[in-house]
């Protein structure tokens, strides 16, 4: 069932909301998709809009983490 756009909003300010409240946090793609149950199109939208919003960044492994300059946000 495709995602509306209003539920990929929502899925993407729940994630931001859960990095801003632990500023350490680091997860694959993979741990998103199982930490908020997300199938892999849904997720992968919302970890792509967070990082070309410049809130999250892709590391080295593959993983995402909060950009730096991002915590003055």
């Amino acid at each position: 069932m495709p995602v509306t756009q209003a539920a990929s909003d929502e899925w993407v300010r729940l994630i931001r909301a859960e990095f801003q409240e632990l500023p350490g946090l680091v997860l694959t793609a993979a741990q998103v998709r199982r930490r908020w149950d997300l199938d892999d199109a849904t997720c992968n939208r919302a970890i792509h809009r967070l990082v070309m919003s410049g809130f999250l960044e892709r590391r080295f492994d593959g993983s995402f983490t909060r950009r730096v300059d991002s915590f003055r946000r």
